[in-house]
């Protein structure tokens, strides 16, 4: 009886602490398995190769050199010479000379217009003592000139300069037209009139260059006078 229920009792509780390791066993078993398959599948780090380098080369080196051309200069504009008009440094004489203008007549106009012509602003035999529209005209080409207010109007300032300023500006003469270049063109065609001749009321005879043969297309007229002349013999 008491003896029995402690051998019972120790028996259940080997029963019990065998069941407890067989727990501690396979539990260990689990996490072993865990471990194990959790490393396996952790990634391997890659490895970067590190590259060899080349040998150096032992022959002679050459350098390769890329030759440019050289920018294109621009050419430089052609530059327009302008002749600047002279500014008059002659102070006008006030006293000395009165106004003259269109419809003034007198030996004072007379006298105007033989220094003009002098210079070149009017012709021969234009003085007449009477300010008129060739006078006038003289007068403003004068002012132009010599860099004086161009108005037509024979003043202090335009006389002093006209009489008294030794370094007043002539007329300019007018160069002459420069004569035009024959072509060669021109030239065929001139040579071409030179030997070509057209009667009236019959066809153009042709005559060739000299330099070939003298050979001359005959008009029917001349066919007829030697088709005659053959009958008649």
């Amino acid at each position: 009886s008491s003896s029995e229920q402690t051998d019972k009792r120790e028996l259940g509780f080997a029963e019990e602490e065998e069941r407890f390791m067989d727990f501690l066993r396979t539990l260990l078993a689990y996490m072993a398995a865990t471990f194990v398959v959790a490393v396996e599948s952790t990634a391997t780090p890659s490895v970067t190769p590190v590259p060899t380098p080349a040998p150096a080369a032992t022959g002679p080196v050459y350098t390769i050199m890329e030759t440019l051309e050289p920018a294109a200069t621009p050419s430089p504009e052609p530059t327009v010479s302008v002749t600047p008009v002279p500014v008059p440094t002659i102070t006008a004489n006030i006293r000395g000379y009165h106004n003259l203008l269109m419809g003034d007549r007198g030996d004072e106009v007379r006298k105007l217009q033989e220094r003009l012509i002098e210079l070149g602003y009017l012709p021969e035999g234009a003085a007449d003592g009477a300010f008129g529209g060739q006078t006038r005209t003289a007068v403003r080409r004068f002012q132009y000139y010599n860099g004086l207010t161009v108005d037509g109007i024979a003043g202090r300032t335009t006389q002093t300069n006209l009489f008294e300023n030794p370094d007043a500006a002539p007329m300019p003469t007018p160069e002459p037209p420069a004569e035009p270049t024959p072509t060669a063109e021109a030239a065929a065609m001139t040579l071409s009139a030179l030997y070509t001749e057209k009667s009236p009321g019959m066809p153009s005879v042709t005559r060739q260059s000299p330099c070939s043969d003298t050979s001359m297309k005959r008009t029917p007229s001349a066919v007829r006078r030697t088709s005659l002349a053959t009958k008649s013999a």
